[in-house]
């Protein structure tokens, strides 16, 4: 059980059975998206008898093109996500839940201002001049064949449950040990038409005001046929981040990758391994926890997108 004596902030939000952090993002890459991207999580499992309710919502650039003999490789489009969580405190030390998401692809409205701040930053454009803005793709190209493709418009992803247990929680240190599983039931085109798992250990250290997280868990990796000739089958993913208290409002770091879901494709920004770096603040309004990230892929020509803003809010009810 989770202690009493906890230090006022801290003992606040973990009765409350909302945890602190991390930041709960993911890997946004549209094919990796197909299969399964597990969330990054916290160290404490809902208390018994509370229900925790989220909402999420995310938005996305994405530009990635190759052109070249036997290869095109070409997603340019910006992604909307909106997604409802929800946990449930099942047992002392057990909780369960869901996470329900809709996806809206277009081409969006964001070229021409990320073209003129890497101007003024005197960045590299990512070949973005090679094609008009405002455009919307999402294709691969392997030796004439096509081997991904995907088209706009709103579509219902597939859900995701999942079981937590708590290994052990105290004011200082927290364990959480989760399985996940994506069900392929969402709108056709959305998935690999399969069912992928998971398994997670995260994890939290606390101080006087800092807080450390870390995640380390292993998904499986079931891609459409087209790209099953691709897939590693199978891939780890880790998360690391630090939070720091400053008064009402929560500065957090957060790193976030993992190894490649794809191999021997013949293109770096699809057969590397993905890896972000997200900035954000969170705090507590009217009995909600308000979070707010930025996450940019830091390695460039991977399969990372290039930017993402998420805004959630979580409250915990009952028990």
């Amino acid at each position: 059980m989770l202690g009493v004596d906890a230090r006022p902030v801290e003992a606040q939000l973990l009765a409350s059975g909302v945890a602190r952090g991390p930041f709960q993002s993911m890997e946004r890459s549209p094919v990796y998206r197909a299969s399964h991207t597990p969330s990054a999580q916290p160290g404490e499992v809902t208390s018994a008898g509370r229900v925790e309710v989220g909402f999420a919502t995310t938005y996305s650039n994405i530009f990635e093109w190759v052109d070249r003999p036997g290869l095109q490789h070409w997603l340019d489009t910006e992604r909307w996500i909106n997604q409802v969580d929800l946990r449930w405190g099942v047992a002392e030390g057990w909780e369960a839940g869901a996470r329900l998401s809709t996806r809206t692809d277009w081409g969006g409205f964001l070229d021409g201002l990320i073209q003129w701040w890497h101007h003024r930053l005197g960045l590299p454009n990512g070949d973005r001049e090679q094609v008009d803005d405002y455009l919307f793709n999402a294709s691969i190209e392997r030796e004439g064949e096509a081997i991904f493709e995907q088209t706009s418009g709103t579509r219902l992803e597939d859900p995701v449950v999942f079981v937590g247990r708590q290994l052990f929680a105290s004011p200082e240190r927290s364990l959480a040990l989760r399985a996940s599983a994506k069900l392929p039931v969402g709108s056709s085109g959305t998935h690999s038409g399969n069912a992928d798992v998971s398994v997670q250990l995260d994890g939290r250290r606390s101080w006087t005001r800092w807080h450390a997280y870390a995640g380390l868990g292993w998904t499986t990796v079931r891609l459409q046929p087209s790209l099953e000739p691709f897939s590693t089958g199978g891939a780890w993913v880790g998360h690391l981040s630090v939070e720091r208290e400053t008064g009402p409002i929560d500065v957090q770091l957060q790193f976030q990758g993992g190894s490649a879901y794809l191999e021997g494709v013949g293109d770096r920004e699809l057969d590397r391994f993905p890896l972000n770096f997200g900035v954000g603040a969170s705090f507590d309004l009217a009995g909600w926890r308000w979070e707010a990230v930025f996450v940019e892929d830091i390695r460039p020509n991977s399969p990372s997108v290039d930017f993402t803003l998420d805004i959630r809010l979580r409250r915990a009810f009952g028990g």
